[in-house]
């Protein structure tokens, strides 16, 4: 058995360490934000600090690593990645602590006269599930914080699952109260969850004084931990809050409210009132200035997007609503019914084949404290915006709930049939990772051949350097906001940007006496270069001869001003 999870804890290790070094220059998410936000805490700045789309928890945690290490603007990036691979091994300490726990409940509560999942079957089914929720769902390329929610979501299963025998100490209850503290600093969604986990704990818990006990540590811990931060932003916010994120989301996933800076003027007066105005300098295509806001950010717009939000108001719209719904009833279809279809095949015939449905249905009941927080944060998913990276930890505890209820007449047939199941599941988990094992190494392969051009940020910014621009200069962009981490290697300000959509193409399909206009309106910001990316293939020699250059060997070009 040992050998076993050896083997498995070796492999996981072995698949996240090549996906790291493999997408190490592979540029993700709000990295850039969580980075300088963590910055700003490390310096004090906590008006900068205090953010109410970020939560907090990841941000302090890339503070310190980065804080320690120093390295250079190169190599930050490709720390980062090292980091998250350094959180996805302590989700998968985490992890093993709550299988172990769970594997100890089920044989508590086994019933001899049937046949289960035995626990070298489960151990491996919880590994291979494991690796896929962490390495396909959510990557460690995911400079997010959804790994070190997982991270909870296990540890938070492993002591409920130390509540349901009556075990648990005060000690416990208080431990219990710290982890649902921090998965909510790491995360918004989960502060909603915490009183889900508090309620099925509430349930787990044996007799009234314990329960009462469990509720006063565990609250008073959870608060101790929480309350600063939600003090903090809704001081800042001039509204009690827990976090914006979610009410941006309900806004652009569930209203259909515009994902555009200047929002206050594509919707109706009684949607809202913008408080912060991003200053509008051109129309057609429109380019915005924003000089002024969050002077410690490399791209003010993404630094702290509720800010630009703020004044909208939500409002109910049951046709989007439903719209929303329908559309993330599809996203749950692909991921567990195509995207997991081995486990999902597996399980209906698993079911179907026990010929006693009632008594499955009564075992798998038996997790309903672990199946019904999975389909609480499903369900709040549904309603505004679904990702697989959301679901990582939960789908682990779904799957692995549902097949250790599955039980089968005791007969000798009946072991050989669940042995074959998970070697099925088995072998179609291993050639998947099997394959993206052999893209790692054909993508390092590429990597190690190209060098430093491998980083294509880093090029872009060096290029920009050695044409004379330098650190803290002000530039302008007509760039998607997810690829400027190349302004964050340089240290460079975007202050200015015509926004990557119709509107950059208005500018390249504009007349010859309008474009030198655009491009004056931009250099009055204090913009001493535009960087884009993708100049459309006809208009690249004249843009050339305009005096827009190639930055290296990468899509992106620049026009010193």
């Amino acid at each position: 058995m040992d050998n076993i999870k050896r083997a498995f804890r070796l492999f996981a290790i072995l698949l996240g360490l090549l996906q790291a070094w493999a997408l190490q220059n592979q540029y993700y998410g709000d990295i850039i934000s969580y980075i300088e936000i963590g910055e700003a805490y490390l310096h004090g700045d906590f008006n900068s600090a205090i953010n109410g789309y970020c939560s907090p928890l990841y941000s302090w945690i890339l503070a310190v690593f980065l804080s320690f290490s120093r390295p250079s603007p190169y190599w930050e990036y490709p720390f980062t990645i090292f980091i998250n691979f350094l959180i996805y091994l302590f989700t998968l300490i985490c992890f093993e602590y709550f299988l172990k726990e769970f594997i100890r409940y089920l044989n508590k509560n086994s019933n001899n006269s049937l046949n289960t999942f035995q626990e070298k079957e489960l151990t491996i089914l919880g590994y291979i599930l494991f690796i896929y929720s962490s390495l396909v769902m959510i990557t460690v390329l995911s400079t997010t914080p959804d790994l070190l929610v997982s991270a909870f979501i296990y540890l938070i299963a492993g002591i409920l699952l130390q509540f349901k025998p009556g075990t648990a100490s005060k000690k416990k209850y208080i431990i219990f109260g710290l982890i649902l503290g921090f998965s909510y600093l790491a995360k918004a969604v989960m502060f909603p969850m915490v009183f889900i986990f508090l309620l099925v704990g509430y349930f787990l818990v044996r007799g009234l004084r314990q329960k009462l006990s469990y509720l006063i540590l565990s609250l008073i811990t959870f608060c101790l931990i929480s309350s600063p931060f939600i003090f903090a932003l809704s001081k800042e916010k001039g509204h009690l809050t827990f976090s914006e994120v979610g009410k941006l989301n309900y806004l652009w996933r569930s209203t259909k409210f515009p994902e555009k800076w200047d929002w206050y003027d594509r919707v109706p007066f009684s949607s809202g009132k913008p408080v912060h105005l991003m200053k509008k300098i051109f129309d057609n295509p429109t380019i915005f200035k924003f000089q002024n806001e969050f002077r410690n950010a490399t791209y003010p717009p993404a630094y702290d997007i509720s800010y630009w939000y703020d004044g909208a108001k939500l409002q109910f719209d049951l046709k989007e609503q439903i719209n929303a719904l329908i559309s993330n009833i599809h996203i749950y279809y692909y991921i567990f019914i195509y995207s997991q279809k081995e486990l999902f095949i597996i399980f209906i015939f698993l079911f179907y084949l026990t010929g006693q449905k009632i008594i499955c249905l009564k075992n798998i009941l038996k997790n309903w404290f672990l199946i019904l927080p999975s389909l609480c944060v499903f369900f709040m998913y549904s309603l505004i915006v679904v990702e697989e990276r959301y679901l990582g930890g939960y789908v682990v505890l779904l799957w692995l709930s549902l097949f250790s209820g599955i039980s089968l007449k005791s007969k000798e047939d009946s072991k050989h049939v669940l042995s074959c199941s998970v070697l099925t599941i088995l072998t179609v988990m291993l050639i998947r990772f099997t394959c993206m094992g052999f893209d790692y190494l054909s993508l390092t392969a590429q990597n190690l051949n190209l060098g430093k051009n491998a980083n294509r940020m880093w090029c872009v910014a060096n290029e920009l350097k050695k044409l004379g621009l330098k650190e803290g200069d002000n530039v302008a962009t007509f760039i998607d906001e997810t690829n400027q981490y190349w302004a964050r290697i340089g240290r460079f300000r975007i202050i200015s940007e015509i926004p990557l959509n119709e509107e950059t193409k208005d500018f390249w399909e504009s007349n010859q006496t309008k474009i030198p206009e655009i491009i004056k309106t931009i250099a009055k910001t204090g913009a001493k270069v535009i960087v884009t990316e993708n100049i459309p293939t006809p208009l690249l020699r004249e843009a050339k001869q305009k005096g827009w250059r190639t930055l290296g060997n990468t899509n992106y070009f620049a026009l010193f001003l």
